[in-house]
């Protein structure tokens, strides 16, 4: 299987190896989705980019702190408010 992390009962990151590649995904919100496609790192992923998700390929020269900033900013929509409550403490 592929790991996923979940805020509740809902996914908020995953990983999978597809065709030899890496990819990280998470939901980015169609805005961000569509300022992140731009760069050649990130791509809609089947299935689930309909709804805001974006995929980055890991393979290549990875930002964690962009990716830590993806984190957040996926979890923060899935999370419930006492979740989040505990996260800004």
């Amino acid at each position: 299987g592929n790991p996923v992390w979940v805020a509740g009962k809902k996914t908020f990151a995953q990983a999978w190896r597809y065709d030899g590649q890496l990819k990280l995904a998470f939901w980015a919100g169609p805005d961000r989705q569509d300022a992140l496609i731009l760069d050649p790192r990130y791509s809609v992923p089947s299935y689930m980019g309909h709804n805001g998700w974006i995929a980055l390929d890991a393979e290549r020269s990875v930002n964690w702190d962009e990716v830590e900033s993806l984190v957040i900013d996926s979890y923060r929509h899935f999370a419930l408010k006492r979740m989040l409550d505990v996260l800004l403490h």
